[in-house]
Protein backbone atom coordinates (compact mmCIF):
# COMPACT_ATOMS: atom_id res chain seq x y z
CA UNK A 1 0.00 0.00 0.00
CA UNK A 2 1.67 3.53 -0.69
CA UNK A 3 -0.42 7.16 -1.14
CA UNK A 4 -1.49 6.69 -4.46
CA UNK A 5 -3.05 3.61 -4.43
CA UNK A 6 -4.85 4.60 -0.79
CA UNK A 7 -6.23 8.09 -2.51
CA UNK A 8 -7.33 6.44 -5.60
CA UNK A 9 -9.13 3.54 -3.47
CA UNK A 10 -10.90 6.65 -1.41
CA UNK A 11 -12.07 8.38 -4.88
CA UNK A 12 -12.90 4.97 -6.16
CA UNK A 13 -14.22 2.83 -3.30
CA UNK A 14 -14.77 4.08 -0.59
CA UNK A 15 -16.58 7.62 -1.11
CA UNK A 16 -19.11 6.42 -3.94
CA UNK A 17 -20.14 3.93 -1.31
CA UNK A 18 -20.58 6.57 1.46
CA UNK A 19 -24.19 7.48 0.76
CA UNK A 20 -24.44 10.25 3.53
CA UNK A 21 -22.11 12.63 5.30
CA UNK A 22 -19.83 9.85 7.67
CA UNK A 23 -17.10 10.36 9.98
CA UNK A 24 -13.80 8.26 8.60
CA UNK A 25 -11.41 7.13 11.70
CA UNK A 26 -7.66 7.10 9.83
CA UNK A 27 -4.78 6.34 12.23
CA UNK A 28 -1.19 7.51 11.45
CA UNK A 29 -0.08 5.19 8.52
CA UNK A 30 2.42 6.98 6.35
CA UNK A 31 0.04 6.74 3.42
CA UNK A 32 -2.21 8.40 5.57
CA UNK A 33 -0.90 11.17 6.37
CA UNK A 34 0.82 12.24 3.65
CA UNK A 35 0.86 15.94 3.91
CA UNK A 36 -0.33 18.90 1.06
CA UNK A 37 1.13 22.23 2.96
CA UNK A 38 4.88 20.08 4.31
CA UNK A 39 7.27 22.28 5.32
CA UNK A 40 10.81 22.45 3.74
CA UNK A 41 13.70 21.48 5.83
CA UNK A 42 17.17 20.81 6.49
CA UNK A 43 17.54 19.34 3.19
CA UNK A 44 15.53 21.65 1.41
CA UNK A 45 17.97 24.14 -0.38
CA UNK A 46 18.31 28.17 0.70
CA UNK A 47 16.33 29.24 -2.22
CA UNK A 48 13.02 26.62 -1.70
CA UNK A 49 12.97 28.29 2.44
CA UNK A 50 13.41 31.73 0.98
CA UNK A 51 10.58 31.12 -1.78
CA UNK A 52 8.40 29.64 1.29
CA UNK A 53 9.04 32.69 3.52
CA UNK A 54 8.16 35.24 0.17
CA UNK A 55 4.89 33.16 -0.55
CA UNK A 56 4.06 33.36 3.52
CA UNK A 57 4.95 37.22 3.05
CA UNK A 58 7.32 36.73 6.05
CA UNK A 59 10.11 39.35 6.14
CA UNK A 60 14.04 38.06 6.41
CA UNK A 61 17.25 39.76 6.17
CA UNK A 62 19.40 39.07 2.45
CA UNK A 63 21.34 37.81 4.62
CA UNK A 64 19.54 35.30 7.25
CA UNK A 65 22.09 32.12 7.14
CA UNK A 66 20.17 28.72 6.66
CA UNK A 67 19.74 28.09 10.17
CA UNK A 68 17.83 31.36 10.74
CA UNK A 69 15.57 30.85 7.60
CA UNK A 70 15.11 27.25 8.85
CA UNK A 71 13.69 29.09 12.62
CA UNK A 72 11.81 31.67 11.20
CA UNK A 73 9.57 28.90 9.23
CA UNK A 74 9.39 26.63 12.95
CA UNK A 75 8.02 29.88 14.10
CA UNK A 76 5.08 29.83 11.62
CA UNK A 77 4.45 26.53 11.07
CA UNK A 78 0.92 25.85 10.14
CA UNK A 79 -1.62 22.76 11.36
CA UNK A 80 -0.82 20.10 8.65
CA UNK A 81 -3.54 19.55 5.75
CA UNK A 82 -3.40 15.63 4.32
CA UNK A 83 -3.83 14.38 1.23
CA UNK A 84 -6.94 11.85 2.63
CA UNK A 85 -8.55 14.48 5.13
CA UNK A 86 -9.01 16.93 1.93
CA UNK A 87 -10.25 13.61 -0.49
CA UNK A 88 -13.03 13.07 2.08
CA UNK A 89 -13.88 16.75 3.16
CA UNK A 90 -14.52 17.51 -0.37
CA UNK A 91 -17.12 15.17 -0.58
CA UNK A 92 -18.76 16.19 2.97
CA UNK A 93 -17.19 13.51 5.34
CA UNK A 94 -15.56 14.54 8.63
CA UNK A 95 -11.87 12.57 9.41
CA UNK A 96 -11.39 11.34 13.04
CA UNK A 97 -7.53 10.87 13.31
CA UNK A 98 -6.56 8.36 16.24
CA UNK A 99 -4.15 9.35 18.99
CA UNK A 100 -0.72 8.17 17.93
CA UNK A 101 0.03 4.51 18.87
CA UNK A 102 -3.77 4.11 19.97
CA UNK A 103 -4.52 1.30 16.96
CA UNK A 104 -6.34 -0.69 19.67
CA UNK A 105 -9.00 2.18 19.89
CA UNK A 106 -9.89 1.11 16.21
CA UNK A 107 -12.06 -1.66 15.45
CA UNK A 108 -10.45 -2.47 12.32
CA UNK A 109 -7.64 -3.40 13.95
CA UNK A 110 -9.77 -6.49 15.47
CA UNK A 111 -11.39 -7.44 12.71
CA UNK A 112 -7.94 -7.49 10.70
CA UNK A 113 -7.11 -9.96 13.74
CA UNK A 114 -10.66 -11.82 13.15
CA UNK A 115 -9.48 -12.68 9.58
CA UNK A 116 -6.01 -13.32 9.67
CA UNK A 117 -6.91 -16.28 11.81
CA UNK A 118 -9.63 -17.46 9.84
CA UNK A 119 -7.06 -17.34 6.72
CA UNK A 120 -4.15 -19.01 9.07
CA UNK A 121 -6.62 -21.91 9.96
CA UNK A 122 -6.85 -23.07 6.10
CA UNK A 123 -3.52 -21.87 4.97
CA UNK A 124 -2.37 -25.50 4.09
CA UNK A 125 -1.04 -26.63 0.95
CA UNK A 126 -2.99 -24.61 -1.39
CA UNK A 127 -1.59 -23.39 -4.19
CA UNK A 128 -1.50 -19.50 -5.00
CA UNK A 129 -4.76 -19.49 -6.54
CA UNK A 130 -6.65 -21.45 -4.02
CA UNK A 131 -4.68 -18.63 -1.37
CA UNK A 132 -6.21 -15.95 -3.19
CA UNK A 133 -9.96 -17.65 -2.93
CA UNK A 134 -9.05 -18.26 0.46
CA UNK A 135 -7.95 -15.02 1.54
CA UNK A 136 -11.43 -13.49 0.10
CA UNK A 137 -13.65 -16.02 1.58
CA UNK A 138 -12.25 -14.88 5.00
CA UNK A 139 -12.32 -11.44 4.61
CA UNK A 140 -16.06 -12.02 3.39
CA UNK A 141 -17.08 -14.11 6.08
CA UNK A 142 -16.42 -11.32 8.51
CA UNK A 143 -20.08 -10.18 9.60
CA UNK A 144 -22.31 -7.19 10.61
CA UNK A 145 -22.31 -8.74 13.69
CA UNK A 146 -18.20 -8.91 14.35
CA UNK A 147 -18.30 -5.73 13.47
CA UNK A 148 -20.92 -4.85 15.94
CA UNK A 149 -19.04 -6.48 18.72
CA UNK A 150 -15.40 -5.06 18.05
CA UNK A 151 -16.88 -1.56 18.02
CA UNK A 152 -18.93 -2.15 20.89
CA UNK A 153 -15.49 -3.03 22.32
CA UNK A 154 -13.42 -0.40 21.49
CA UNK A 155 -16.84 1.96 23.03
CA UNK A 156 -16.25 0.51 26.19
CA UNK A 157 -12.57 1.24 26.23
CA UNK A 158 -12.92 4.84 25.28
CA UNK A 159 -15.37 4.87 28.29
CA UNK A 160 -12.72 3.71 30.59
CA UNK A 161 -10.43 6.56 29.20
CA UNK A 162 -12.89 9.31 29.75
CA UNK A 163 -13.85 8.30 32.96
CA UNK A 164 -10.28 8.10 34.17
CA UNK A 165 -10.23 11.64 32.68
CA UNK A 166 -12.76 12.75 34.83
CA UNK A 167 -11.71 11.53 37.88
CA UNK A 168 -8.23 13.22 37.38
CA UNK A 169 -10.15 16.33 36.38
CA UNK A 170 -12.09 16.81 39.53
CA UNK A 171 -9.37 15.31 42.44
CA UNK A 172 -8.67 18.01 44.73
CA UNK A 173 -5.43 19.42 45.47
CA UNK A 174 -3.42 17.37 48.38
CA UNK A 175 -0.20 19.08 49.66
CA UNK A 176 2.56 16.14 50.73
CA UNK A 177 4.38 16.82 53.66
CA UNK A 178 8.50 16.19 53.78
CA UNK A 179 9.32 17.01 57.32
CA UNK A 180 8.84 15.15 60.48
CA UNK A 181 5.92 13.64 61.41
CA UNK A 182 5.68 15.86 64.16
CA UNK A 183 5.71 19.06 62.27
CA UNK A 184 1.95 17.87 60.91
CA UNK A 185 -1.03 18.99 63.07
CA UNK A 186 -4.66 19.24 62.93
CA UNK A 187 -4.06 22.45 61.98
CA UNK A 188 -3.02 21.29 58.37
CA UNK A 189 -6.04 19.88 57.76
CA UNK A 190 -8.72 21.19 55.98
CA UNK A 191 -11.57 23.28 58.51
CA UNK A 192 -14.04 24.91 56.10
CA UNK A 193 -14.01 28.21 54.85
CA UNK A 194 -14.72 29.93 51.25
CA UNK A 195 -11.11 28.80 50.23
CA UNK A 196 -10.73 25.51 47.48
CA UNK A 197 -9.28 22.86 50.26
CA UNK A 198 -6.46 21.04 50.68
CA UNK A 199 -5.62 17.74 52.07
CA UNK A 200 -2.74 15.79 53.27
CA UNK A 201 -1.59 12.56 51.52
CA UNK A 202 -2.94 10.59 54.47
CA UNK A 203 -6.43 11.90 53.55
CA UNK A 204 -6.22 9.53 50.65
CA UNK A 205 -4.85 6.24 52.09
CA UNK A 206 -8.15 5.32 51.57
CA UNK A 207 -8.95 6.42 48.31
CA UNK A 208 -10.05 3.56 46.31
CA UNK A 209 -10.02 5.06 42.36
CA UNK A 210 -6.37 6.30 43.24
CA UNK A 211 -4.20 3.82 40.10
CA UNK A 212 -0.10 3.77 40.52
CA UNK A 213 1.49 3.79 37.29
CA UNK A 214 4.68 1.60 36.43
CA UNK A 215 7.86 3.21 37.72
CA UNK A 216 11.78 2.60 37.28
CA UNK A 217 11.70 4.72 41.04
CA UNK A 218 12.87 2.64 44.56
CA UNK A 219 9.86 3.05 47.02
CA UNK A 220 11.49 1.50 49.57
CA UNK A 221 14.95 3.73 49.56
Amino acid sequence: MNAANFNKWLREKLVPNLHEPSVVVLDNASYHTVQINKLPNRQSRKADLQNWLIEKSIPFGERCTKEQLLCLIGQHKEEPIYEADEILRTHGHEVLRLPPYHCFLNPIELIWSIAKRKVASKNVAQSAQEFERTIRDCFESVTPNDWKKMTDHVVHIENQYMQKDNITAHMKRFVISVGDDESSSSSDQYTGGDSEPEYLLSDFDNYLEAEYLDSDFNYSE
